[in-house]
């Protein structure tokens, strides 16, 4: 036992009135107890490096975000554009030009349409590795909850995916929809 360790149980443990395994297993508890200490330690510094790697992604996942929104916003301003050089072609009856802009509107608002799904996505599956990692530590904190949860979530993604294929009721068999669960 270090000497500093050894000057502190002395002071804290009576062990003029204990007997040789008394002290034995009062030295043994000590031992276990810096043990246990290292390990909380560990996994608390393990927790941190996470946090804050967590910390880092979702800051880029914001400057993504941003980015996102401003060429967002540039493609608005270029499709904006388009239409107002469209009605002009359109007031000249100049067809050969009014087709070409015609065309490059249809290709602004395809670029734009495109941006759009790219951040819905991005956005979506972001918010999804959180909730997953949201999930897994709910279970492993009280599995009853994450239960719940599951259960709306398989909901929310079953009515979700049969609206989407244009089904009205829940056609889906029962265990079709257990295939879902995080």
């Amino acid at each position: 036992m270090p000497e500093e360790d050894r000057a502190q149980f002395i002071s804290d443990v009576d062990i003029e009135s204990m007997t040789t395994r008394e002290l034995e297993q009062a030295v043994n508890e000590l031992k276990q107890s810096k043990q246990e200490t290292a390990g909380l330690q560990k996994a608390l510094a393990q927790e941190k490096d996470k946090n804050t790697q967590l910390a880092q992604e979702r800051d880029n996942l914001k400057k993504e975000t941003s980015d996102l929104r401003k060429s967002k916003q540039e493609l608005q301003l270029d499709v904006e554009k388009k239409v107002i050089e469209n009605k002009k072609l359109t007031e000249n009856s100049n067809l050969k030009s009014y087709q070409k802009v015609s065309n490059e509107l249809t290709a602004a608002q395809i670029k734009l349409l495109t941006a759009k799904i790219a951040f819905c996505y991005e956005s979506l599956e972001k918010t999804f590795k959180e909730l997953s990692y949201e999930m897994g530590l709910l279970a492993k904190v009280d599995s009853q909850v994450h239960g719940e949860y599951t259960k709306m979530l398989n909901g929310f993604l079953i009515k979700a995916m049969e609206e989407r294929m244009g089904r009205k009721s829940s056609t889906g068999s029962r265990k079709d929809r257990s295939a879902l669960t995080l």
